[in-house]
């Protein structure tokens, strides 16, 4: 199984590591903000590791 490393988990980096899993990839999602964000048109997201 190959590993990647996402850095950032906003809505664009959640839906890559969901579909790199779908695909054979050990997704890792990194993101560098303390807390969720609750402004912006992107629903608050928070750093996950996908499986």
């Amino acid at each position: 199984m190959k590993k990647v490393l996402i850095s950032g988990a906003s809505i664009a980096g959640q839906t890559l590591a969901y579909r790199l899993t779908k695909h054979g990839f050990h997704a890792t999602v990194a993101e560098r903000a303390p807390v969720l964000r609750s402004c912006g048109g992107s629903p608050a997201v928070d750093r996950r590791e996908f499986t």
